[in-house]
């Protein structure tokens, strides 16, 4: 396993093959956006990383080859979706058995998808977590960030409100990944 590979995979949410969803009531830290959409991503396992059985429009992303020749990884849309707010494109996803990429898969399937379209063009949404952003006097803008990545190569990122108190909040391109 290369450090790339390691690194990737510590950056995702990996569930032990011989575990059942009802052992987990949590499947990220609460200060990393834990909710009941996440809770519920997890317990249909579209965390998991697979073997590659992507369907038209999809592109499969290896993470690492297995002893017995197959590869894992996961299936992420050549294209990107219509832009919009971080919960609609989450929810779209999910709705679709789905979810938005996070970070680390972005940036792996940014540097290595092959057929993926205007995957540098824009910002994306790239993460399922929202993060509570600190507000005092000094920072009076209080709402949740959520990462972006994209627009102008596959090292860029940043983040985007999700919610803010206000009132600007992004509506951005987005793909979705199982």
């Amino acid at each position: 396993m290369t450090l790339r590979t390691a690194l990737l995979c510590a950056s995702l949410i990996i569930v032990p093959v011989s575990a059942s969803a009802e052992e987990f009531t949590q499947w990220s830290s609460p200060a990393a956006g834990s909710d009941s959409v996440t809770n519920l991503m997890g317990k249909e396992n579209l965390f998991m990383p697979h073997e590659d059985d992507c369907v038209t429009g999809e592109e499969f992303i290896k993470i690492w080859d297995n002893e017995d020749g197959t590869d894992t990884g996961f299936c992420i849309e050549e294209d990107e979706r219509t832009a919009a707010e971080w919960s609609d494109a989450r929810d779209t996803c999910v709705n679709a058995n789905m979810r938005l990429p996070e970070p680390g898969e972005f940036k792996l399937a940014c540097d290595n998808g092959l057929s993926l379209n205007d995957v540098t063009d824009d910002w994306e949404w790239v993460s399922n977590f929202a993060t509570q952003l600190a507000t005092d006097d000094a920072t009076p803008n209080a709402g949740t960030a959520v990462p972006i990545g994209g627009n102008g190569g596959c090292n860029y990122g940043s983040s985007d409100y999700a919610t803010s108190t206000t009132g600007s909040i992004g509506s951005l391109v987005y793909r979705c990944v199982r």
